[in-house]
C-alpha cells in the first residue's frame, strides 16, 4: 500500500509580494518561493510543524487573476481551460473560481502504486505531470504530479529532488504565529455519495466517518467532504491547523472564502 499524506494546501492570491507582506502581518513565517515551470505562477510559502506547508499561489502578473475571474463569471472558462496544459488549468482554475476555492496536495509513495489502484479501482488517471521550479538560490527542485480527473480530488506528487529540498522548516527563531499541525482540511463536493466513491478509490481506503464523510490520511489530518450542491464550486473550503503564539496553543482555521488575499 502507498503511503498517502498530506503535503501542502494551496492558496489562491492576487499577487505573490502583497501576499507575503499580508501574512507576515498577521504574524506567519512566510518564506520566498519561486516560478513554476510549465504555467504561469508563482508561489510563497509557509511552513508547518509537522513538514507541510501552506503554498500561496499567485498569477506571475497580478493582473491575470481578476482577467481569469471575469471568464470564470462569463462561463468562459472550460473552453479556456481546454486550450491549456492539464497541469496550467489545473493552477489557473485556483486562481479564477469564483467563489474562490483552494486546493490540496497530497504526498504519495510511491505514487506508481496509488496510480495503479486508483486505475483498477476505475478512476482514469493520466500519466504524472514532470513539474519543477528554481528557489531563490538558484537551485532547481523536481517533481512528479499527478492530477486526478475531478477538481475536488487532492493532486498527488512525487518528488525527483529531496523533499527537504523543496518544503521549508519552522524556523526555531520564529516568534510569531506558528503552525504546528494539520488538523483537518474541508473539501466542497456536487453530490457527496459520488464523490465518496471517487475519493475512497483515489486514496485507496475507505470513509473513516459518514456525517461528514471523512477520510483519514497516514499522518492523521482527515478530508472532510461537505455539500455545496449543483450550483458551488468543488475544491478546498477550509481548513484548520494545531497552532502556537508564545505559550498559547489553539486551534487556527483558514476560511477561503472569508480569508482569501
Amino acid at each position: 500500500m502507498p503511503r498517502v499524506t498530506l503535503d501542502h494546501l494551496v492558496v489562491p492570491v492576487d499577487a505573490v509580494d502583497r501576499a507575503q507582506a499580508a501574512w507576515r502581518g498577521a504574524g506567519h513565517d512566510v518564506r520566498p518561493g519561486g516560478r513554476h515551470e510549465g504555467a504561469p505562477t508563482e508561489n510563497a510559502l509557509i511552513p508547518v510543524g509537522d513538514g507541510t506547508y501552506i503554498e500561496l499561489l499567485g498569477p506571475v502578473r497580478p493582473t491575470w487573476r481578476p482577467r481569469l475571474q471575469r471568464l470564470w463569471r462569463a462561463s468562459r472558462w472550460p473552453s479556456f481551460a481546454a486550450r491549456r496544459t492539464p497541469l496550467a488549468a489545473r493552477l489557473l482554475r485556483v486562481l479564477a473560481a469564483v467563489p474562490p476555492v483552494a486546493d490540496v496536495c497530497l504526498a504519495v509513495t510511491p505514487l506508481k502504486e496509488q496510480l495503479a489502484a486508483a486505475l483498477g479501482a476505475g478512476l482514469d488517471v493520466p500519466e504524472p505531470e514532470p513539474m519543477g521550479r528554481a528557489r531563490p538560490d538558484g537551485l532547481r527542485l523536481a517533481w512528479r504530479l499527478a492530477l486526478p480527473p475531478l477538481p475536488a480530488l487532492p493532486f498527488a506528487i512525487e518528488d525527483g529532488t529531496a523533499r527537504a529540498l523543496r518544503v521549508p522548516r519552522v524556523s526555531p527563531d520564529h516568534q510569531g504565529l506558528t503552525l504546528v499541525q494539520a488538523h483537518h482540511v474541508d473539501i466542497g463536493v456536487a453530490g457527496v455519495r459520488e464523490a465518496t466513491t471517487w475519493f475512497g478509490a483515489w486514496l485507496a481506503r475507505r470513509p473513516a466517518g459518514v456525517d461528514p464523510v471523512v477520510f483519514v490520511l497516514d499522518d492523521g489530518c482527515a478530508l472532510r467532504l461537505i455539500e455545496v450542491g449543483e450550483e458551488g464550486v468543488p475544491g478546498v473550503l477550509a481548513a484548520e491547523y494545531v497552532a502556537r503564539r508564545a505559550h498559547d496553543e489553539f486551534v487556527w482555521r483558514f476560511d477561503v472564502r472569508h480569508d482569501n488575499s
